[in-house]
């Protein structure tokens, strides 16, 4: 009788060698994936600060602006959570402030700049 279940060292050796090479193609995807999610979250962050900033905050009406950032906020909140809220909004605004601050006016150059951001935050995780 022929034991199906009885493994060579090769065969073993062959297994282990495989499984590690799949293990480590999941953990690169993931680690992928997850820099990309990141990226896209950045750049999401900026835009969103970057409409405040220009369409409601900066305005000359700086009162209407906050409470058209509260009912936003309120909005947002109740449709996406409280990552949307308005606290977070006004961070989303200050660090589209920060990283906006350059000679260049182009998003091209800003964008460029926090795609930078992004992987010098990822290589330490």
């Amino acid at each position: 009788m022929s034991n199906k279940n009885n493994l060579t060292a090769s065969s073993v050796t062959d297994y282990q060698s495989l499984h590690a090479q799949i293990r480590q193609l999941i953990i690169e995807a993931r680690s992928s994936v997850v820099k990309q999610v990141n990226q896209t979250l950045t750049l999401t962050y900026w835009q969103i600060g970057r409409r405040i900033s220009i369409e409601i905050l900066d305005s000359n009406r700086a009162e209407y602006g906050k409470q058209v950032l509260r009912q936003l906020s309120q909005q947002l909140s109740n449709e996406f959570g409280e990552g949307v809220g308005y606290r977070n909004l006004l961070r989303k605004k200050l660090f589209y402030d920060y990283f906006s601050r350059t000679r260049e006016s182009d998003d091209t150059v800003v964008t460029i700049k926090l795609v930078a951001f992004c992987r010098t935050t990822q290589a330490g995780g």
